[in-house]
């Protein structure tokens, strides 16, 4: 939906940052790191109501609290423990695993 509704390559979509942003303004928009982009040239998307609710709703998702299951093989009962990820600014949006800078 993103990548339709903002006409970004995918390789600029993929390096979006929470930091990079503005769902708060009206309209939302994002801005594209030249870094990233094929001219290098830095520019802001603005994104339709749909999609920037549709990216809230996924930041929400991917820092819910989770439960996480494991079993004690010697005693032999389930062991639950609940984990938050930490939200950073320099976080990947479209990124679920793995360090980012």
């Amino acid at each position: 939906m993103f990548l339709a509704a903002t006409g970004c390559r995918a390789s600029e979509a993929t390096s979006i940052r929470i930091i990079n942003l503005d769902l708060a303004s009206m309209p939302a928009k994002v801005l594209i790191r030249g870094e990233c982009t094929k001219t290098k040239v830095e520019r802001s998307v603005f994104l339709t109501a749909e999609l920037a609710n549709q990216l809230k709703n996924w930041l929400e998702y991917k820092y819910r609290t989770r439960r996480i299951c494991h079993k004690d093989q010697q005693k032999n009962y389930t062991i639950t423990n609940y984990y938050t990820p930490e939200r950073k600014d320099s976080d990947l949006i479209f990124s679920v695993r793995g360090n980012s800078r």
